[in-house]
């Protein structure tokens, strides 16, 4: 019996470090996404447009620069990416196709309490 459970919660553990490595792996793919599609209007400096824009819409309450926003919510980055917001125009799943909106998603939200 002591066996059993040894290699239950062995199991456990290899499948829990494989999912980490795993969301890893797509936090990975989605920062990639970040930098070749949302960086160039996103990134670091009040240079670039929608920096300019959410920091004059959020003022030094919330990070201007997306990446380092603790409060994004997935389905609120897809909507704003799929649809046609003020200020930013949809980007089409022939641009950012699903899976890597969902890495650009994973991301997005890596720092969310």
């Amino acid at each position: 019996m002591r066996k059993l459970i040894l290699k239950m919660l062995f199991s456990v553990l290899a499948l829990s470090s494989f999912n980490l490595l795993a969301q890893e792996d797509i936090t990975a793919q989605g920062e990639e996404v970040y930098m070749a599609r949302c960086e160039y209007c996103h990134g670091e400096g009040l240079q670039k447009g929608g920096t300019i824009m959410l920091h004059r819409r959020y003022g030094d309450s919330k990070p201007a620069v997306l990446h380092q926003r603790t409060d994004l919510l997935p389905e609120y980055i897809r909507n704003i990416v799929r649809t046609n917001t003020p200020g930013m125009t949809p980007v089409r799943i022939t641009e950012v196709n699903e899976k890597e909106l969902d890495a650009l998603i994973l991301f997005l939200t890596r720092n969310n309490p």
